[in-house]
């Protein structure tokens, strides 16, 4: 017997934001970053969500697309903003140096000059190469790329705003396992030589998504200690690769200085990188969860505190968590404002009246349709007292209040 809830786990994984513990003063970390999905149809406010990227020492954000309440809401921030252009506009982008002007107009200028959005970086495509799109974006991804970038020369952004393409690891491979044999995969190795060329030439960075969550969720017998950051004195991962003199005792150390390496081997070792993807989910997997979540991100965390890169980039380099916050519009209960008619199925399920939660597996209400009385005058006062955010909310800030070092 289903329940309704227990369908959620069909529509996706969940990378909740609520599994990250908060552990930094309201100061900037420096490497600090995080991804804003706006995918969502019960969307918390934009000014909101500016106060905890700032009361949690985030000064970098990347969205996905160039939504608008987003980009108004992070102007006069102080937060950079790494800004997505979709796959979806490659194709045209590519064919034609206007619509790549047009783009930059609208999404680039106009909030640089009018709402005074510290726009640093446009990210043309995400993860184009991905070997499930089977070479679909490959021929259109460089030329819009370029086409981008002599748009932001001619509105006379191209000092303070670059170009770089968020890329999946999957564009780079090391046949016998170690960080050093690192190079691009067979198929793509040309058009990534150009398009990294392209990229320093220009004063890009490459940007590089890694999920050793990912690792697990592929293969059952991968060694799971492998996937996290080893606790600081405890003993390295027997899976731990000895790689000449290193030992890389993690899976994103070593799938890092793969990727080092494939660009070393080909001239092109001096191009920035940085993390546009990274995290742990929380449920959808039986290794998504809290525990393993705040085990991983804590790790993480950890380590950008600490400064602390890779064996080939001792400096740890900007890292974009994912994600800030959920996106309901991804998992189809919330989507449809949690109403029981939605899960009927054709009478493939039933509506239950006890919680199906057993052990660490919880079908929580994710969407808070109640109203509630909020006072004072906090960014969390603010919201509508209608907002199915509005008690969820106060109790998060406070709760990041409480938490807080």
């Amino acid at each position: 017997m289903a329940s309704c809830a227990a369908l959620r786990a069909l529509a996706a994984l969940l990378w909740v934001a609520a599994a990250y513990p908060v552990v930094f003063r309201a100061r900037p970390v420096q490497a600090l970053a995080a991804n804003w999905g706006t995918r969502a149809l019960h969307p918390l406010p934009g000014d909101i969500t500016v106060r905890l990227l700032r009361d949690n020492g985030f000064d970098k954000v990347k969205l996905f697309e160039a939504d608008p309440p987003a980009l108004r809401a992070l102007g006069h921030s102080g937060i950079q903003v790494m800004l997505g252009l979709p796959n979806e506009l490659l194709g045209p982008v590519a064919a034609s140096v206007n619509a790549a002007e047009q783009w930059v107009l609208q999404n680039v200028s106009t909030y640089v000059s009018k709402y005074g959005v510290d726009i640093r970086y446009v990210a043309v495509g995400n993860e184009p190469f991905l070997k499930s799109y089977k070479g679909k974006f490959e021929a259109a991804t460089l030329p819009a790329v370029q086409n981008v970038q002599a748009a932001l020369v001619k509105a006379g952004l191209a000092r303070q705003v670059h170009v770089t393409v968020p890329l999946n690891a999957d564009v780079y491979e090391s046949l016998d396992g170690k960080p050093s044999s690192g190079d691009f995969r067979p198929d793509i190795a040309g058009l990534m030589v150009s398009l990294v060329r392209f990229l320093l030439d220009n004063g890009g960075v490459l940007t590089i998504n890694i999920y050793p969550f990912l690792s697990l969720y592929a293969d059952s017998n991968f060694p799971m200690d492998y996937a996290f950051f080893p606790s600081p004195g405890a003993p390295p991962s027997q899976a731990s690769v000895q790689d000449g003199n290193v030992l890389y005792t993690n899976v994103f150390d070593a799938n890092y200085d793969t990727l080092i390496a494939a660009l070393e081997k080909h001239g092109l070792g001096a191009i920035p990188v940085v993390v546009g993807e990274i995290g742990w989910p929380t449920d959808g997997d039986k290794n998504a969860n809290a525990v393993n979540a705040q085990r991983f991100n804590q790790g993480l965390f950890d380590r950008i505190i600490a400064g602390k890169g890779t064996p080939r980039r001792p400096q740890m380099p900007d890292v974009y968590v994912f994600a800030l916050l959920d996106e309901d519009n991804k998992s189809f209960f919330q989507a449809a404002n949690q109403q029981k008619a939605a899960c009927n199925f054709n009478n493939l399920s039933t509506i239950v009246t006890t919680d199906p939660s057993q052990g660490t597996c919880r079908f929580e209400i994710m969407i808070d349709t109640g109203r509630h009385e909020l006072t004072g005058k906090s960014a969390a006062g603010r919201v509508a007292a209608s907002s199915p955010w509005s008690a969820v909310l106060a109790l998060g800030l406070a709760g990041l209040v409480a938490t807080a070092w």
